[in-house]
């Protein structure tokens, strides 16, 4: 992933003159078991749910430290606001039909 974001902020800088002040992240696949939504059916325990949560937390906080890594390879000291979209429905619910 960090390859692709300095790859992507090099690309900005080169046609922009500037590297962004804010990065926004849309994030897809996270599935509906490890994402933060309330439990659904079937009922999940509490301890369950608290465990995917981490797990979501962890691969969130993973991506987050590898674009900052990214950032500050390109200059140092450069370390854009970041902001994480997901998407929590599932894909058949998100096609578009004819």
């Amino acid at each position: 992933m960090g390859a692709m974001i300095t790859y992507h902020l090099k690309e900005f800088e080169k046609n922009t003159r500037n590297l962004p002040e804010s990065i926004v992240m849309y994030r897809d696949g996270v599935s509906e078991s490890v994402s933060h939504s309330p439990p659904r059916f079937p009922l999940r325990t509490d301890a369950e749910h608290a465990r995917e949560h981490q797990q979501y937390a962890a691969i969130v906080e993973t991506e987050c430290k590898a674009i900052h890594d990214a950032a500050a390879q390109i200059k140092k000291g450069y370390k854009p606001k970041l902001c994480c979209k997901s998407r929590w429905i599932s894909r058949h619910q998100s096609r578009v039909r004819h």
